[in-house]
């Protein structure tokens, strides 16, 4: 049963609050194409340009996902604006959780690069959604460019947005039901290729592919995210300040 959709909008203001010890960039876009990512050790990788970075690891808790996507409206890396109820006529949207300097989600965004072709002729929406308030507008949309995300990239400036989803690491996927209130059908990795450690050469689970054909076809979805899932923290002053 569909819940009634809320009409209050998140919206995005233009207010960075910039941190010291931001994730940087240490690899370059030929650095990560060159990569073999067959059995690649992920805790050994090198991250002297991340200072600050906190990897997710098999002992990090996992937090749960919000039921459901509250109306909101962000700004991206170009300008852009884009508000989530504008795509209610939409069969899902997809949402990754971003972050410079991540090379999780560095290597992740091919796959879903490869799943927004895949799903191109469906009526899906993909995003990626960047709620570390070091990273400015400027420099997300360096890395993309960088790193050829061609991807809009969301700027939650106040957390405003990645609060509401209660979401704590990058590389985590939202598929998102527009027909059911813009409920949550899924949160969790994209697929299995990236664990906390290592990366695979081929996924052997597609758990976002999944519970998309379940959502378009309008079935129950059925699938379950890991209980561990690869990321790079994100940092959340006010949620822990409520602990």
């Amino acid at each position: 049963m569909a819940r009634t959709v809320k009409t209050g909008l998140f919206v995005a203001t233009a207010i960075t609050a910039l941190m010291i010890g931001a994730c940087s960039k240490s690899e370059t876009a030929s650095d990560m194409a060159g990569m073999d990512h067959s059995g690649h050790d992920m805790a050994n990788m090198d991250h002297s340009g991340h200072a600050g970075m906190e990897m997710a690891n098999a002992e990090t808790p996992i937090g749960e996902g919000a039921p459901y996507a509250e109306n909101f409206r962000l700004i991206d890396q170009n300008g852009e604006s884009h508000e989530l109820y504008y795509h209610k006529d939409k069969d899902a949207v997809v949402i990754m959780t971003a972050g410079n300097g991540c090379p999780i989600v560095r290597g992740a965004v091919p796959d879903l690069k490869k799943v927004r072709e895949d799903y191109a002729d469906q009526n899906v929406q993909f995003y990626l959604l960047n709620s570390n308030i070091q990273d400015s507008r400027e420099d997300i949309k360096e890395e993309a460019e960088e790193f050829k995300y061609d991807f809009a990239i969301l700027k939650d400036e106040n957390q405003l947005v990645g609060e509401q989803l209660n979401f704590d690491r990058t590389a985590q996927v939202y598929v998102i039901n527009p027909k059911e209130g813009f409920k949550v059908e899924y949160y969790g990795p994209l697929n299995d290729r990236q664990t906390y450690e290592r990366q695979k050469p081929e996924a052997t689970e597609t758990y976002v592919r999944d519970v998309l054909d379940a959502v378009l076809a309008g079935e129950d979805v059925t699938t379950e995210a890991p209980a561990i899932r690869a990321g790079c923290m994100v940092n959340f002053p006010e949620r822990k300040k409520k602990v």
